[in-house]
């Protein structure tokens, strides 16, 4: 690990992650990459037995489980991720066409927290994922790729707006050059995420509400606002925000927290549970985006 470290000792903050989590997956033969999915399943299921706890605190009568089918709201971003895949591509781009494979499927955090949990929850358990996406053909094969792995759509595509993309040029193995267009979801504003608000405030509808950080703060915050409301005495709900990056979790997380504990934090809100990996922590411990060697010590 020191070593691929120090091979990119010039990266920082979320160029850092990719890089870690690339050389455990090595090192421990994929063991790592699974080890983070159960871990994943087990974080969700704690997540609801501390909020069911929390409630239950002041509830009368207390529930004694949560035998209730889990309903996720998702808030996050979708894109139709596209990778090209070169074998021996040149460290120098030839101005040429090479021979290789091209393959498009869904990504963004949104999308992929979304699609993890319609995988492991129990029959029974909804995800929906509130997002944005534009009324062309990208945003057509989202919306049909999700709704096979199972995940509802709350927001309809609009026509004016372009669906997120990215697109990946892999060398073997690595990603050599990677492009990512989410300024549909940077520029949405608040006021078009209404549904989402309602659907986290709905006292009947989601137990688990998902704010990934690339959104904007003023929109999380809508969100968050949501999963506020009050809900019948005995119920519980869960918010758990995802930093995405160290960068993200500074600029977005840090300042949503600190709203929640002044606008909107009571005894009877939502149980906040947060998923950051080391570079995150200590950007939102420190206030600053930590270096690679930081990371690493």
């Amino acid at each position: 690990t020191e070593a691929a470290l120090a091979a990119n000792a010039s990266l920082s903050g979320q160029d850092v992650t990719p890089v870690l989590l690339a050389e455990l997956v090595r090192r421990t033969d994929g063991a790592s990459l699974r080890a983070n999915q159960v871990l994943f399943l087990h974080n969700l299921d704690l997540g609801i037995d501390i909020a069911l706890a929390h409630a239950a605190a002041a509830a009368t009568p207390r529930p004694t489980s949560h035998a209730a089918p889990c309903r996720v709201l998702v808030a996050g971003g979708a894109a139709l991720d596209t990778t090209a895949t070169v074998p021996g591509l040149p460290r120098r781009f030839p101005h040429d066409s090479l021979p290789g494979t091209v393959r498009s499927t869904v990504g963004g955090v949104g999308a992929n927290v979304a699609t993890a949990a319609a995988a492991v929850l129990p029959d029974g358990a909804t995800v929906t994922l509130a997002t944005v996406l534009g009324d062309d053909e990208a945003g057509a094969s989202v919306a049909a790729i999700l709704a096979r792995r199972k995940v509802r759509l709350l927001h309809p595509p609009a026509a004016d707006t372009a669906t997120c993309r990215y697109l990946a040029v892999a060398r073997d193995d690595d990603v050599a050059l990677g492009v990512a267009d989410f300024s549909s979801l940077e520029q949405t504003p608040a006021s078009a995420w209404q549904a989402a608000e309602a659907a986290a405030a709905d006292a009947h509808g989601a137990t688990v509400v998902v704010i990934d950080a690339n959104l904007p703060l003023e929109v999380a915050q809508r969100v968050a606002r949501g999963a506020c409301a009050p809900r019948p005495s005995g119920t519980a709900r869960l918010l758990w925000l995802e930093p995405v990056s160290a960068t993200k979790a500074l600029s977005r997380v840090r300042p949503l927290l600190a709203w929640l504990g002044t606008t909107a934090g009571s005894r009877d809100g939502p149980t906040v549970v947060l998923s950051p990996n080391v570079t995150e922590v200590l950007a939102l411990a420190s206030g600053r985006v930590p270096t690679a060697r930081k990371a690493a010590n």
